[in-house]
């Protein structure tokens, strides 16, 4: 029973490129509440999904189709699976977010970051003995000047 939620509990940091396009998502709605100019609220957002979030959990299913915002009628969203760009790059192409495993990109800031599974550590000075150990996979990017 131990073995398997030790396993289970890794298992739920497997996937940090599920975590990081919800992340994303979740800065991209706060940031469309939170503005009082419509340009902003409809402008569209064209995101970047970099090897390991494509790799990790970042499937067609968690991409969004529409914005469900009859207020923001043209807004959309545009993802990219390109691969082969270099970060120096990315900007040039237009892409508003990107969800990538540099922690720092030209031209970009960085939003947050998704954890992934890195290994297990001993404790004996806390119940249970044997932790997970995470370290940050993905990290969310936005456009500098947005």
């Amino acid at each position: 029973a131990a073995f398997f939620a030790l396993h289970l509990a890794a298992s739920r940091v497997n996937y940090p490129g599920a975590a990081a396009i919800a992340q994303l998502h979740a800065h991209i709605d706060e940031t469309r509440r939170s503005t009082t100019l419509n340009a902003a609220r409809d402008a569209s957002v064209r995101i970047h999904v970099g090897n390991l979030a494509a790799m990790s959990g970042v499937t067609r299913y968690s991409f969004r189709r529409g914005n469900g915002d009859a207020a923001a009628p043209h807004f959309k969203y545009e993802y990219s699976k390109e691969e082969g760009l270099l970060d120096d790059e990315l900007a040039q192409k237009g892409f508003t977010h990107l969800l990538s495993e540099s922690e720092s990109v030209p031209g970009y800031v960085k939003v947050s970051a998704a954890q992934a599974f890195d290994g297990y550590q001993l404790d004996l000075k806390r119940l249970p003995f044997i932790h997970v150990r995470t370290r940050d996979a993905v990290y969310v990017h936005r456009l500098l000047h947005e």
